[in-house]
């Protein structure tokens, strides 16, 4: 037998079958579970803020486009809920929802949200929900360019358009975000454009470097199990989502363009981390070292006995919760009254 050939065939074969694995993980994670109205109908969930307040949370539709407008580089484009608050005085809440959910998925939030708020902006990141997976015929290129995700990186520049899009002369601004959302959340109420706009994030269940929750949500699904795999499909992702960098692999290590801790060093308005000690996604160590490199901005509220997507399942953890954000909220008003005068 030939034992030098079968294992050159083997080898070959596993190489072959690793490769094809990084390559599925990657598109996997570009191209996430879409949890919109259709998931919603089907399992006999709330579609809308109305549904989900037995009618109470008034709300409108309009369109936000990704990537700057119809003539951005990513092109697609979302449609975004704009709730009634519950405080006339509150600030505009907008919610970033995390891999794999959408505004659908996040409206067990909504009770919350409009409780703080004057105005609640719910919106569908790219790849997500009810984002068109494909062309109408009147545009296909580019309503298919921001069908896909990018993990967390150009969504941050999506964001900031939308604030920049949704906020009135004089208002504040709540980032608040789960997972993903988190992450971009922080990400962009660091960045230079929105300085003086954002008077506080509120960050649950976030995670520092993008392989973290990718390597356990796969091993979760049982996808890819192999060493380095997932870490190979990160960066495979973002080299075909043209991420800054992505060829170097730099964005996706600890210091790099991607590392929230890094991204929370540079907050200069109050971050609510709410993280369970239980997650089996997000690490609760990644939310401590996000709120330890936020310094004094930082609030970090922990729990137990919770799963990643767990945290608001509890009325009174849930409340308990609602009454540190609203604490945090209350300083950060006067904090900005007397900046002001």
């Amino acid at each position: 037998m030939d034992f030098v050939g079968l294992g050159i065939t083997l080898g070959a074969g596993l190489g072959l079958a690793w490769g094809l694995g990084v390559v599925h993980t990657a598109v996997v994670l570009r191209n996430p579970p879409r949890r919109g109205a259709t998931w919603a109908l089907a399992k006999n969930a709330p579609e809308d803020p109305m549904q989900a307040s037995a009618g109470r949370a008034k709300f409108e539709t309009w369109r936000f486009a990704y990537g700057g407008g119809a003539g951005g580089e990513r092109g697609g484009e979302c449609e975004v809920w704009e709730i009634a608050g519950q405080r006339a005085d509150g600030p505009v809440v907008i919610f970033s929802h995390g891999w794999g959910e959408s505004k659908v998925t996040s409206l067990n939030r909504l009770w919350w949200l409009r409780r703080i708020g004057a105005r609640v902006i719910m919106w569908d990141l790219a790849g997500h929900g009810d984002v068109p997976s494909r062309g109408d015929g009147r545009g296909a290129k580019r309503v298919a360019a921001g069908s896909q995700s990018s993990l967390g990186t150009r969504e941050v520049d999506d964001l900031v358009a939308l604030v920049k899009q949704v906020v009135r002369e004089g208002e504040r601004v709540v980032l608040a975000g789960f997972s993903l959302g988190a992450g971009v959340s922080i990400a962009a109420a660091a960045d230079e454009r929105l300085r003086g706009i954002v008077r506080m994030v509120v960050a649950e269940a976030p995670y520092g470097l993008p392989q973290t929750p990718a390597e356990r949500v796969m091993r979760l699904r049982g996808v890819v199990r192999w060493r380095g795999s997932v870490l190979s499909a990160v960066w495979l992702a973002g080299v075909m989502g043209r991420v800054r960098g992505a060829m170097g692999g730099g964005w996706m290590k600890a210091g790099g363009s991607f590392d929230r801790a890094e991204h929370a060093k540079r907050l200069r308005c109050p971050l609510v981390v709410l993280h369970s000690e239980d997650d089996e996604v997000c690490p609760i160590a990644d939310g401590r070292a996000i709120a330890h490199a936020a310094g004094a901005w930082a609030t970090l509220h922990e729990v137990r006995g919770c799963s990643h997507a767990g945290f608001w399942d509890d009325q009174l953890r849930g409340e308990a919760a609602v009454k540190v954000i609203e604490s945090v909220l209350a300083g950060a008003d006067i904090r900005g009254a007397g900046a002001k005068g």
